[in-house]
């Protein structure tokens, strides 16, 4: 300290020891060094940071302080100072793993001799570390941009391109500077750019891209190619955000859907032909039944025939709603219910009278095999009701008859046909009667919807069916 001393020249002891307390307050380690680098003095920052006194560190070479070495440094500032007479700045590793960024500056005598070097050290070694991992970041995603076997590429929010990799080039067959010089929206179908610009919103409004969204690319070649892109918003401080997306080519798969909705769209086609056909041809079998029940005389063979001919007309009701639906698995039977309704009030018009038909409950898709069963159950009951419940000693009442159909419990169906008339006959046991009406309503309630049919007359006569639901709806 007594040579750094002797060598000034002008302010005073005191002004001295005021600069002292202000160097020591520096954050930087501040050395003071003879012109053979010996330490001559330094600040409480740099004692600290060595864990040193300035006892132990006086007269001892810089490089045996900070380096641990016996000679100098092959690359030292503090030589280039010397040899130059100017500042001179580097970057330099102490032994204990830390880097520094240190600035030697000379201290000239009245002759401009350089008579000592004031070395600045800042431990950067955070920084340097927190530029290693950028560095290594950046280098881990330029190479899974570049290698990616997705398309990856950015774009500002006018959809400028700024990067693109070389499988997003090679499926657009742009080279990278054609690709540059375009935008994004640029190589959209007309119809596409409000869902783009729907998807920046939400990117401008939550950073993320709700779902995948499918495009229509334009290639240079002209093709037209189709991808699934997601993005992301990419924050940039004090600047505005990029959009970062990554798609792939799907053509071969829209391709495979557009011949598989060509495929359903013919089936469909078919379907309701067949449907169409069924129709037609029960219809043609219900006219001819109709004429031969106006040729006979007979009147059982009139009722026989009739009774067919409103068995065939509720099954080709079923085809007609398939049909005129589109929905070739399922019918909806309360909607179905109101035609065959208007339909078996027209056949029966000649015992209808006042007899008025309520249909009550929700609507209920049933499958096609579950639903054309039951729909010949519903045509016998009601058919049975327009008959008998309502005889000619009946004229001064107000007949109904009650639709109830409705869900019970999750997986079953209740359906209840109740009319007012007259009754069953005292002593029908329904169990063992032989009608062949009976045995039909039997038949297809246990045998084909695997359910319970319960028949009652308490104030006329209710029909009381449950069954499952089938799986098929």
């Amino acid at each position: 300290m007594a040579s750094f001393q002797s060598k000034r020249k002008g302010p005073p002891q005191t002004n001295w020891q005021q600069g002292e307390i202000i160097l020591h307050a520096l954050t930087s380690a501040v050395t003071y060094l003879s012109p053979d680098r010996r330490i001559l003095w330094m600040n409480q920052r740099g004692l600290k940071y060595l864990d040193l006194t300035s006892e132990e560190i006086r007269g001892v070479p810089c490089y045996e302080i900070w380096q641990k070495r016996l000679t100098p440094c092959p690359i030292c500032p503090l030589q280039e100072v010397f040899q130059t007479g100017q500042t001179r700045e580097a970057e330099l590793a102490t032994a204990d793993g830390r880097i520094w960024n240190v600035r030697a500056h000379p201290v000239f005598d009245e002759n401009g001799e350089i008579t000592g070097i004031v070395e600045v050290r800042h431990d950067i070694t955070e920084r340097k570390k927190m530029e290693l991992a950028w560095r290594e970041s950046e280098e881990r995603f330029r190479a899974i941009f570049e290698r990616s076997l997705l398309c990856v590429y950015i774009h500002d929010l006018s959809g400028r391109f700024l990067a693109v990799n070389e499988t997003f080039l090679h499926l657009l067959g742009y080279s990278r500077e054609e690709l540059l010089s375009l935008t994004w929206t640029s190589l959209l179908d007309e119809k596409q750019l409000p869902l783009a610009f729907k998807i920046l919103n939400e990117l401008l409004q939550t950073g993320r891209q709700k779902e995948p969204c499918e495009f229509r690319l334009r290639r240079k070649d002209g093709q037209k190619i189709w991808v699934e892109a997601e993005a992301c918003l990419i924050p940039r401080p004090e600047q505005l955000p990029l959009i970062l997306v990554v798609a792939h080519d799907i053509s071969q798969r829209k391709e495979m859907e557009q011949k598989l909705l060509a495929s359903l769209e013919e089936k469909e086609i078919l379907l309701r032909e067949i449907h169409h056909r069924v129709k037609n041809n029960l219809q043609v079998i219900s006219s001819l039944l109709d004429l031969r029940a106006m040729r006979t005389e007979d009147e059982r063979l009139r009722e026989l025939c009739q009774d067919a001919r409103s068995k065939i007309q509720t099954m080709a009701l079923i085809h007609t709603h398939i049909y005129q639906s589109g929905e070739f698995t399922r019918i909806a039977l309360k909607n179905y219910l109101h035609d065959l309704i208007h339909y078996l009030a027209q056949i029966h018009s000649d015992r209808r009278k006042s007899v008025s038909v309520e249909i009550k409950g929700e609507e209920i898709y049933l499958s096609v095999n579950q639903a054309m069963p039951l729909a010949l159950v519903i045509n016998e009951a009601i058919a049975n009701a327009y008959k008998h419940a309502f005889p000619e000693n009946y004229s001064n009442y107000s007949g109904r008859i009650s639709i109830d159909l409705r869900k019970s419990g999750e997986n079953s169906i209740s359906l209840r046909i109740k009319d007012n008339g007259v009754g069953l006959p005292s002593g029908l046991n329904f169990e063992q009667s032989t009608t062949l009406g009976w045995k039909l309503m039997r038949h297809l309630v246990t045998d084909q919807l695997k359910g319970r049919l319960e028949i009652t007359s308490n104030g006329g006569t209710e029909v009381r069916i449950e069954f499952p639901l089938s799986k098929e709806v």
